[in-house]
Parts: C-alpha cells; sequence; structure tokens
C-alpha cells in the first residue's frame, strides 16, 4: 500500500513539472506574441490606446 502512495505522488509531481514547463511554454508564446504586436503598424497601437483610455475612463 505504501509502495502504491509513492507511485501517485510521483505521478503527481510529475504532472505539476508538466504543467509548470506548460505553462512556461504559453507565456513566452504569449509575450513573443506580445512583443510582436508593439512591432505592428501604428494604427493597431492606436486602436489599443483608445481602448485603453475608454477602459480608464469607465473606471
Amino acid at each position: 500500500m505504501s509502495s502504491l502512495s509513492i507511485g501517485v505522488v510521483g505521478l503527481i509531481v510529475n504532472l505539476n513539472a508538466y504543467f509548470l514547463f506548460f505553462l512556461q511554454v504559453v507565456i513566452l508564446f504569449s509575450s513573443m506574441r506580445f512583443f510582436g504586436d508593439k512591432k505592428m503598424p501604428p494604427s493597431n497601437s492606436d486602436s489599443c490606446w483608445k481602448k485603453n483610455e475608454i477602459s480608464t475612463q469607465l473606471e
């Protein structure tokens, strides 16, 4: 029984490690997309700025 519980704990630790790795990959890709969007034409950033202004006014 104790060996079974150790195996379950090991499985959970492995899943946590995989999840953290996956999370880091997602964060990396989203930050790359974010920095890529900054290099887009100014029309896009203008609309983003307007959205930010509207959201700050709503607050």
